[in-house]
């Protein structure tokens, strides 16, 4: 049995963080704290945005291809399709660049030709 009484003064949630309670004394419009919120967000489109992850992928493929020749040995080929090539870092970067460009670059234009067509 629960012998524990509350006062009608007393609030019974005082460990409980509560939505809209700040105990500290300070309110939720005070300086600083609304001015942070006002700050406009920056605005890109989705094809932006799209564009700007393509672009990002296939930097990346291109350094990560750089960086694999430096750890392959000389003398190897690599071939893209029917081109064949020895692989030099410079070579394996412009590799990683184009075939991760074609590759993510016709799923893209495919994935807008469909959106495009039942939009």
């Amino acid at each position: 049995m629960d012998t524990d009484t509350e006062s009608p003064g007393k609030d019974s949630r005082a460990g409980t963080d509560l939505t809209g309670d700040d105990r500290s004394g300070h309110s939720a419009t005070d300086e600083g704290v609304e001015s942070a919120a006002a700050e406009p967000a920056i605005a890109i489109s989705g094809r932006q945005a799209v564009v700007g992850i393509y672009l990002v992928a296939v930097v990346l493929a291109a350094g990560f291809g750089f960086a694999l020749a430096l750890t392959i040995d000389a003398g190897n080929v690599a071939a893209f399709g029917p081109i064949t090539f020895q692989i030099s870092p410079l070579n394996l970067a412009v590799y990683g660049a184009v075939s991760v460009g074609v590759g993510l670059g016709a799923f893209v234009g495919l994935a807008a030709l469909v959106a495009s067509r039942h939009s």
